[in-house]
């Protein structure tokens, strides 16, 4: 078994597949390493993306091929734009760098755009009509297709609207009618949002009349390039080496070689294949009907058939002669039985097997915010103005709660006593009730009633006597600590102690203290909200039980209002517990599920690309914005999964009878699956392993990609 070597090259990135024939009765083509998609910038950046990508290929090689990495040659698959009359003399000489730098012999090359049209001949016919984008970092490749031939290339400097540069290429053809309305894409970058980039072009409102109605883009994923490659190549490998294996005269596969290939030649030895050149003149006319193209029977049914044939004629041979030849009965019965066996088994093989596929597809997502009404005015849907139909729901509920108080107060006695005030100046003083006396450690007294302090009597000589005064005083606040030893001085207010002073003869006495738990303000409002969410919650259940087969409630804009309160304790009320009885009126507006739905299509019905459906699972965010008259007004937003449309019985169609190659190659062309799984029962040997010939014994499943 040999080891080739394609390496595709497109405008911005490179990427290489290692590949072999199998042995010559299965005539297949087996990959063997798939490298990865390497970017680059100029030719030195080229070689080195190849390099990189050959390693990974390489790396997924199994053991038994990594010793000696023997590569027998190498195709390449190139930009059209690198194609004029023929290969360019610059990319010839890189080409043969490249071959020479990975010491492989190349084998030819072909453009991307021939490789695209040779796949899709396949799967639709000869005469194609379409143009190719070839989508790389800083340039696109356009490359209109007529009739199936290749019209010539354009290649543009992207700039910042890529719809632009497709104008401006497709403009520098000079043809006399509009191109082909299917536009196919491919290459590197957010294919899907240049998709819709150019679909959303005014493509009609052109200077020149580019095409006659909006055009359909399609994706064509990069990997069938290679794939294609490949399996082309293989075909035209397997078929010379069976050539050489029976000893027979070389066959050539088509007039130009496969896709245009330069079959078995050096590179370095050749000049490049010729190539259609753009034409400064086209006159576009519609094709001739081809034939319809005939299936091939499936290989083992073609074996089966002939070998029914020849015996069938051996048969008629030996039953001419059974008239002379008498056989033994058990020879004839045991040779009908062979035939009923054999009818059976074909029956069994070809009604009896059963398969499923999963088409893995990863749902994109649709966003719409707008401003929506529910009105318990309307009955009806009114899409152009938002507006969906609602019914004012409420009720009253009441409830009873107790909680433990957790408020705390200090009370008790004020120690009182008597001092004697002493005056020390000149003058007569009175001072009023509630004087400041202040004691030891800043505990303040005030006087109980007024009281006048004579002045001071005497002369230097005999000495001064301070005029004095008693007063009942009584502690600024409760508390033991009030209750002062006698012999205590006191300062009056601001005055100073060498003028006013007072003192007490005897202890204070009567200062107690003691703490409650008393309600504040903090226990009642916890006690009302507590009791206010075990009503809601209540209320709730109670509003879902009156909703109608198919409405919802606005559970975000349920309204609140205290009907009553009462509570059995004030604030600073010396208790252990407060109980509270509360009645709340809840109301809220109620909606039909399906309202949302209908109004949601029509809302997104115009932002779903083309291929996608709307699926079924839904985001809906309501924000209450104001209340007018019996109309809610809301902040809506909308988000919605999409996903590809399958149509089912067009791929059991496409598949009934095939071998499983086939079906994963046309599997892997469908837009908007990322992957797929096959399970096939029973699982017959390979020569015999087909897809159900029945359509009732094939099932298809879409299932979400995690």
């Amino acid at each position: 078994m040999k080891i080739y070597l394609a390496i595709d090259i497109s405008l911005s990135v490179a990427k290489a597949v290692l590949w072999a024939t199998r042995d010559q009765e299965e005539e297949q083509v087996k990959i063997l390493g798939l490298g990865s998609s390497e970017f680059y910038r100029d030719e030195k950046g080229l070689l080195e993306a190849v390099e990189s990508s050959l390693n990974t290929a390489w790396s997924l090689v199994s053991p038994e091929f990594q010793l000696e990495r023997k590569v027998a040659g190498v195709i390449f698959a190139i930009p059209q734009s690198w194609m004029g009359e023929q290969l360019k003399t610059e990319k010839l000489s890189l080409l043969r760098h490249i071959s020479r730098e990975m010491a492989v012999e190349p084998l030819g090359f072909v453009s991307e755009a021939e490789i695209l049209l040779s796949y899709l001949k396949e799967k639709e016919g000869k005469f194609l009509n379409l143009v190719i984008v070839s989508v790389g970092d800083e340039w696109i490749d356009v490359t209109p297709i007529w009739q199936g031939k290749i019209l010539g290339s354009q290649l543009i400097e992207r700039s910042d609207n890529i719809t632009l540069d497709l104008e401006e290429g497709l403009s520098r053809f000079e043809i006399k009618t509009p191109f082909s309305p299917r536009i196919l894409i491919l290459g590197r970058g957010d294919l899907e949002e240049i998709r819709q980039t150019i679909l959303s072009y005014p493509w009609l409102e052109t200077e020149k009349a580019l095409f006659l109605h909006l055009p359909k883009v399609e994706i064509f994923p990069s990997r069938l390039v290679v794939e294609t490659l490949v399996v082309k190549m293989g075909e035209e490998t397997i078929l010379k080496e069976k050539t050489d294996f029976d000893s027979r005269e070389e066959i050539s596969l088509t007039e130009e070689g496969v896709l245009g290939f330069l079959k078995n030649k050096d590179v370095a030895q050749l000049e490049s294949p010729p190539s259609p050149s753009p034409q400064v003149s086209v006159e576009l006319s519609p094709p001739e009907p081809a034939e319809e193209e005939k299936e091939n029977a499936p290989f083992f049914l073609t074996r089966l058939l002939k070998r029914t044939k020849s015996l069938s004629e051996k048969s008629r041979e030996t039953l001419g002669n059974f008239k002379k030849i008498r056989l033994p009965r058990f020879l004839v019965m045991l040779f009908l039985s062979f035939l009923l066996i054999l009818v059976a088994l074909f029956i069994a093989w070809w009604y009896l097997p059963k398969a499923e596929i999963t088409l893995l597809v990863e749902p994109r997502f649709s966003e719409e915010n707008f401003l929506l009404a529910v009105s318990s005015d309307i009955t009806t849907i009114d899409v152009e103005n938002k507006i969906i139909p609602g019914r004012v729901l409420d009720l009253e509920v009441s409830g009873q709660k107790t909680i433990e108080t957790k408020g705390k107060k200090k009370v008790g006695d004020k120690a009182v006593g008597e001092v004697i005030i002493y005056n020390g100046t000149d003058i007569a003083k009175t001072f009023p009730v509630g004087t400041s006396l202040e004691g030891s450690s800043e505990m303040e007294f005030l006087t109980k009633a007024a009281v006048t302090v004579a002045s001071r009597s005497g002369s230097i000589i005999e000495g001064w006597v301070s005029g004095q005064e008693k007063a009942a005083v009584e502690a600024a606040d409760i508390g033991a600590d009030y209750n002062l030893a006698g012999g205590t001085e006191f300062k009056i207010g601001l005055f100073s102690g060498s003028d006013f002073i007072a003192k007490n003869e005897k202890e204070f006495s009567g200062g107690s203290s003691r703490d409650i738990k008393v309600v504040d303000k903090e226990d009642q409002e916890q006690l009302r909200e507590s009791l206010k969410e075990e009503l809601l919650a209540d209320g709730e259940k109670k509003l879902k039980e009156e909703l109608n087969e198919g409405e919802d409630l606005i559970e975000e804009n349920i309204d609140l209002e205290i009907v009553s309160e009462d509570f059995d304790h004030k604030i600073d009320d010396e208790a252990d517990n407060i109980f509270l009885t509360l009645k709340l009126k809840i109301s809220t507006l109620a909606f039909l599920g399906d309202d949302i739905d209908v109004l949601a299509e029509e809302v997104l019905k115009n932002r779903i690309p083309e291929g996608f459906i709307l699926g079924e699972k839904k985001e809906l965010d309501f924000k209450f914005l104001r209340q007018e008259k019996n109309k809610a007004i809301f902040d809506f937003g909308i988000k919605a999964n999409l996903y590809p449309q399958i149509d089912e019985e067009k791929i059991k169609k496409e598949v009934l009878g095939k071998r499983p190659q086939s079906v994963q190659q046309y599997l892997s062309s469908l837009s908007g699956v990322d992957g797929f799984e096959i399970s096939i029962d029973p699982r017959l040997p390979k020569y015999l392993l087909t897809f159900p010939h029945r359509r009732g014994n094939i099932k298809v499943i879409m299932k979400i990609k995690i």
